[in-house]
């Protein structure tokens, strides 16, 4: 008799096994195949394009070459085209206008994808974009061959019978366009290009306005104009770390920033850009926001500190001759407005530490290596500044008198036998009003 194996199996129970198992085998290769057509490379698209400047955008790009650039600005004939429409040779391409909404990212190629023995390769080409902000004029070419950042004036579209300008966000309601366009200066647009990764190269387009938030919490920005008769702008929140471009259509109004969440009014005095003038100039000042409580003993504060830093622009650019001959100056925005706290501790200690200031409801405990940021202290007072740590329960507070510079100076403390222990505070002068205190050891603490 021929060899059985698995005698006390049926014969059923075998072909169903082999079933199952052949069923199991081809979803394995169908799971295979899947995760390879999902590990397919995607086409790389190397340019993307940033609507910060909160309006609806227009852009083109054009492919053009330094000869034709140079041309262009010594305004020859040969240079290009005034409306610069599809361009009919190889050297000077134009594509089509697409819109970008406010806010919005889109990827775009400047050439179509071809065999590289189709291409001239000997010839430089130079990548360039052509845009127009909803409200102004079409600006001159931007090159993107290099990572910076550039800018363009835009003058105001006085034939633009939109009665809205803006996003949702920042609209502003136009009664009469003709007379609203007209009266508008030029403007500064902002062209920041970055590289992301290896060769993907962004293009943020923005206003020559920013708003950076050092503070730990997020901060709201309001925006308005007395002599506009629209409602006040709330931007979005501005989270620790972050900036925020002012929408284009109003980098003339004044600002007020509150944090987000607190039940805080805005601060009452505006920020106003328009003070600092020269570059690199910069103008430090704080502002308070109160609570709406009515009783004294349960309103709070929430101080900070603005500062105002003008970039690397021209100072008062460009001009024009107005009636009578005159030239009428156009203060642009080139600045940087900077949200920070006024008053900041750093543990540099080993162990836990509590502090106080005297006279004051604050104080409060801190890690190691953590930061405590006082907003209720106020830096254009004295401060009497004290520090406790768990065996030395009293020590002499530090008086810290407004206008304190970069400052190194020793704090005492004792224990319960009145044994000394000496720490080391370094005061550090961030800005005008707005101080750090390094809180350390001259020695190692077990």
């Amino acid at each position: 008799d021929p060899p059985c194996f698995g005698q006390s199996l049926p014969l059923a129970y075998l072909r169903t096994r082999s079933t199952a198992s052949l069923t199991n085998l081809e979803q394995q290769i169908h799971v295979r195949a899947d995760v390879k057509l999902s590990k397919r490379r995607q086409p790389f698209v190397p340019y993307a394009l940033r609507n910060h400047t909160g309006c609806t955008m227009l852009f083109a790009t054009i492919t053009t070459s330094p000869t034709r650039v140079a041309l262009s600005h010594s305004g020859s004939v040969d240079s290009i085209s005034d409306s610069h429409g599809p361009g009919s040779d190889d050297t000077h391409n134009v594509s089509q206008w697409r819109e970008v909404l406010p806010g919005e990212e889109i990827p775009f190629e400047f050439e179509a994808r071809e065999k590289l023995r189709h291409r001239h390769t000997h010839e430089l080409k130079l990548h360039q974009l052509l845009v127009r902000v909803g409200g102004w004029e079409q600006v001159k070419p931007v090159s993107v061959d290099k990572v910076g950042v550039f800018f363009r004036y835009a003058a105001p579209d006085r034939n633009n019978p939109s009665s809205t300008v803006g996003s949702p966000i920042s609209r502003t309601n136009i009664i009469h366009p003709h007379v609203y366009f007209s009266a508008l200066p030029p403007v500064r647009v902002v062209f920041s290009i970055t590289m992301e990764g290896s060769a993907h190269k962004v293009i943020t387009v923005r206003s020559a306005l920013m708003v950076k938030n050092r503070l730990e919490v997020p901060m709201e920005v309001r925006l308005d104009s007395p002599s506009a008769p629209d409602k006040p702008v709330l931007l979005p929140p501005i989270l620790p770390g972050d900036s925020v471009a002012v929408p284009l259509h109003l980098t003339s109004w004044r600002l007020q920033a509150r944090p987000k969440g607190l039940g805080l009014f805005f601060c009452k005095s505006p920020i106003h850009w328009t003070s600092v003038e020269k570059q690199g100039e910069v103008n430090s000042s704080k502002r308070e926001c109160h609570s709406a409580d009515v009783q004294d003993n349960l309103k709070r504060s929430f101080r900070f500190c603005v500062v105002i830093k003008k970039e690397n622009y021209p100072d008062q650019q460009p001009a024009k001759v107005a009636s009578g001959g005159t030239k009428q100056i156009y203060r642009q925005p080139g600045h940087t407005i900077y949200l920070l706290p006024t008053l900041v501790l750093a543990n540099l200690l080993p162990c836990d530490l509590n502090y106080y200031i005297k006279g004051t409801t604050i104080k409060g405990s801190l890690k190691p290596g953590k930061e405590a940021v006082l907003h209720a202290a106020d830096t254009s007072q004295n401060i009497e500044l004290g520090v406790l740590l768990e065996n030395f329960p009293v020590c002499k507070e530090l008086l810290i008198p407004p206008g304190t510079q970069n400052y190194v100076v020793r704090m005492r403390l004792y224990d319960v036998n009145k044994r000394l222990l000496c720490l080391t505070i370094r005061i550090v002068f961030r800005a005008q009003g707005a101080l750090k205190i390094l809180i350390s050891a001259p020695y190692w603490l077990a």
